[in-house]
């Protein structure tokens, strides 16, 4: 892994570097500036005058955002960095690149039409104005009792609770989070799903999360009977939620293309895992033996579809949809009488 680079301070600055940015070299014993902006990266009438007023032992880049973002992971450790930005927007794009932002101190931001005053050199517009703030509470209950003043405490102020699950660790199910007892307020969020990943978004989300609440129930039944005594849509239900638990929620770090996954592409598994489920229901109404369904061919690429590189899911997808329609018909035609 790439060492973290030795950047000593991200400054926004419409000025960017000026006269006054002598006593920040100074005072920070930086011995590389950064220019990150795409207009001045081109321009070398701004790129001579902004050096003038270096010294002449400090180096400087004049580098777009976006290389910045990717060759600042290529620093040498003896190199001590300022980076310099021009407005709010460009430090987001430094952030959403990749970019090891940590502080930001922010300078003079002119005033301009439209623009607010926040303070006596800042001025902000409405696009400098969006953005977020994430604030994570750790409690560690002994013997894991949530129900313990400080941990209801922290639940009454948050909206998020992940319950990690020692449960989970020992079977080495990665990320460990109970699927059961953490939730989210934040259902605001659902017309963006719908917007920009698909409206059936919430719905099929809605459905994994009953499939599994369903199989909580179901498990304590088996261990008093026996899987055996559960009727055919019981034992389907029971292998679906398995499918969710292991090929949608559990990640494998080692796999690159399982280790950061798009909404599009978990969309897209949840769409085959559901599928799947659909197309099982309907060949058991027809007759269909359980065991022949759910030891069917086409469930192991269904299980591997997370590793399908990102620009390849909606193709794979269609493979193995195709397949299974193909692959459940068959099974319904042996019916047993």
């Amino acid at each position: 892994m790439e060492n973290k680079p030795n950047i000593q301070m991200v400054r926004i600055d419409e000025r960017l570097i000026h006269g006054q940015g002598q006593l920040w070299i100074k005072s920070l014993g930086v011995n590389l500036v950064i220019c990150a902006n795409d207009a001045v990266s081109t321009d070398d009438l701004q790129q001579t005058l902004m050096k003038t007023v270096l010294p002449k032992e400090i180096n400087v880049r004049f580098w777009t955002v976006e290389r910045t973002a990717e060759i600042i992971w290529k620093a040498a450790p003896h190199q001590t960095i300022f980076v310099l930005v021009s407005n709010p927007t460009d430090a987001l794009r430094l952030a959403e690149l990749g970019f090891p932002l940590d502080t930001i101190n922010i300078g003079n931001i002119h005033s301009a039409p439209g623009k607010d005053k926040v303070s006596q050199f800042i001025y902000l517009g409405e696009e400098d104005k969006e953005g977020s703030l994430s604030v994570i509470g750790a409690v560690s209950p002994a013997g894991g009792d949530i129900s313990e003043p400080v941990t209801q405490a922290t639940l009454r102020i948050v909206k998020v609770f992940w319950r990690l699950d020692a449960n989970l660790a020992y079977q080495r199910h990665f990320p460990a989070i109970n699927w059961l007892e953490s939730y989210s307020l934040y259902n605001s969020m659902d017309p963006w799903f719908a917007k920009n990943i698909s409206e059936d978004w919430v719905p099929y989300k809605n459905r994994v999360m009953a499939i599994l609440q369903d199989e909580s129930a179901l498990k304590e039944m088996v261990q008093l009977v026996g899987e055996d005594a559960l009727s055919a849509p019981d034992r389907l239900k029971m292998e679906v939620a398995r499918s969710v638990r292991e090929d949608l929620l559990q990640q494998n770090a080692f796999m690159e293309e399982d280790t950061y996954t798009s909404l599009h592409k978990q969309f897209m598994l949840m769409k085959l895992i559901l599928t799947f489920y659909d197309i099982c229901l309907e060949a058991l109404d027809k007759g269909a033996n359980i065991n022949k369904l759910i030891a069917m061919e086409v469930r192991e690429p269904i299980g591997r579809f997370k590793y399908t590189a990102e620009d390849k899911v909606n193709e794979r997808f269609k493979e193995i949809e195709a397949a299974l329609a193909k692959e459940a018909d068959d099974v319904a035609q042996e019916v047993d009488f």
